[in-house]
């Protein structure tokens, strides 16, 4: 019981202090939205393990990872910033050549699109 009061404490405290330190985006100014989107970006590359080059696939699956490398395109697609760009192309380049890790997950419809209409085509037909 002590615990949970210490965490609701902890919590009301946090709330209070977060409220009244939140940042604040003016969408505008277009400096503000660029480094907001490079704070973002930078964040979400915590998640990324360089050492084998992907997303840790127990967290993002690898189709999300395809999104999580299109939004790092479109950022320097659209900001003209591309200090993000050798690393998307080190990366995609590098998981291009995992071919065991497509036909091991039975995530992989399109794998299991092909071996369905191989099952169903050898069906008697009426």
């Amino acid at each position: 019981m002590i615990g949970y009061n210490l965490l609701i404490s902890f919590l009301g405290i946090y709330s209070v202090l977060g409220a009244s330190y939140s940042p604040t985006l003016d969408i505008s100014n277009t400096n503000q939205l660029v480094n907001a989107a490079t704070s973002a970006l930078k964040n979400l590359l915590t998640y990324y393990s360089g050492s084998d080059g992907s997303f840790d696939q127990a967290d993002t699956p690898w189709h999300e990872s395809g999104m999580i490398w299109g939004m790092f395109m479109d950022y320097a697609q659209y900001t003209g910033d591309a200090q993000f760009s050798g690393l998307v192309t080190s990366a995609l380049v590098n998981s291009s050549f995992k071919t065991a890790q497509y036909v091991q997950n039975i995530e992989n419809q399109s794998n299991a699109k092909s071996r369905l209409i191989e099952v169903l085509q050898r069906l008697p037909r009426r």
